[in-house]
Parts: structure tokens; sequence; C-alpha cells
């Protein structure tokens, strides 16, 4: 999971984490077949970390509290989380929050179609928040990110302020998350609203 944190995904190698642990690669070979094997790893460890939170209140109360629980981990985990979508139902752990939200979604008038595709949206929101969060990059990615947001901020500097003003003086906003905090609240936030809308309507 550090290799993944610090390089991205792409960084990781059955050759390197044996390196990392200090071990030949065959030793790793005893604990995952393959590379295939060790993402799966990964997301499950990662929805290890979500903590439930207490049943009793409204159902869009307490999955509020659940999807904080799950961006929590995400955020910790920002070049692991395209690896949420693919492990939630392959794991025990993704499992049990798969099952918590599903229940939470039957338990506010959605059907069971309604129920399946609103968790899918859910999460992949939810990972998509965490994946193009302006300015959020692995470290060791940083040089590169910032030539990257330089080359933005001069394409930015040329877009015709008269044919699109509010992307002109939004520019800024879009490149960079000023606070990141409630940049993820209005995002959860309009999920839920969302759903309430959605459940009241059904």
């Amino acid at each position: 999971m550090a290799i993944a944190d610090e390089h991205g995904l792409e960084a990781l190698s059955i050759r390197r984490l044996a390196k990392q642990v200090g071990v030949t690669p065959m030793a790793i070979y005893w604990h995952v077949a393959d590379k295939e094997a060790l993402l799966q790893a990964l997301g499950e460890r990662m929805f290890s970390e979500v903590e439930l939170p207490p049943e009793g209140a409204s159902w869009h109360e307490e999955l509020s509290s659940l999807l904080e629980q799950i961006l929590r981990v995400l955020r910790r985990h920002p070049a692991v989380a395209p690896l949420a979508l693919f492990t939630i139902l392959t794991s025990e752990p993704g499992l049990t929050v798969a099952e918590r939200v599903l229940r939470l979604l039957m338990q506010a008038g959605f059907g069971e179609r309604e129920a399946a595709d609103a968790g899918v949206y859910l999460l992949s929101s939810i990972i998509t928040l965490v994946t193009v969060e302006p300015g959020n990059q692995p470290s060791a990615d940083r040089e590169l990110h910032e030539a990257k947001m330089a080359a933005k901020r001069a394409r930015l500097a040329q877009i015709p302020a008269q044919r699109f003003p509010t992307v002109a003086r939004l520019g800024e906003a879009l490149l960079d998350c000023e606070d990141p905090d409630a940049y993820y609240e209005r995002g959860l936030h309009m999920l839920v609203l969302g759903l309430r809308g959605l459940a009241a309507g059904a």
C-alpha cells in the first residue's frame, strides 16, 4: 500500500515489493499468485479500513455517514481508489460495505434495479471525486504534476474571455482545490440530496 500511495499503482510490481521488504520475488509468490492477486489484496485492505457507522438513524443520515467513511479511506489512498470498483464484490470487507449501502437504498424505497444502479453510481462518483480532485497527485509525481499545471494555466490564460467569460473567471478554481474538505463535503451532499429527491419521487 505504501508503494502505491507514494508512486501510483503503475509502479507496483512483485519484484519491487520483494525488494522493498528484503526478500526474493519467489518469496512473495508464496503469498500472492500474481500482480492481479496483489491488487485484489490491496482493494480488500482498503475496504477493511472502512468503519461502519452505527445503525438506527434515518436511511439518508446513515448513508451519508457511511459514504463519509468510505471517502475518508479513499482519500488516504487516492492512487489505489480506482481498485474499489473492482474489489467491492470480491472481498469480505467490500461485500460488508456493499450490503449496508444496498440495504439502505432499499429502505429508502428504491426497487432492486434502481438500488443496484444507485449503488454503482455512488461508488463510481466517490472514486471520481478522489481521483479528479483538483491538484491531487501522488507525491512522487509532484515535479511532473507542477509542469502539467503550469502548461494548463498557460492554456487557460489564452482562453478568449469575451467568448467564455465564466470559464476564464473560474479557471483557477477548476485547476486547484483551495479547500479539499469543503470540496468533498459538497460532493457528498449533492449525491445524498439527489438520492433523497429520487426516493421522494418514487
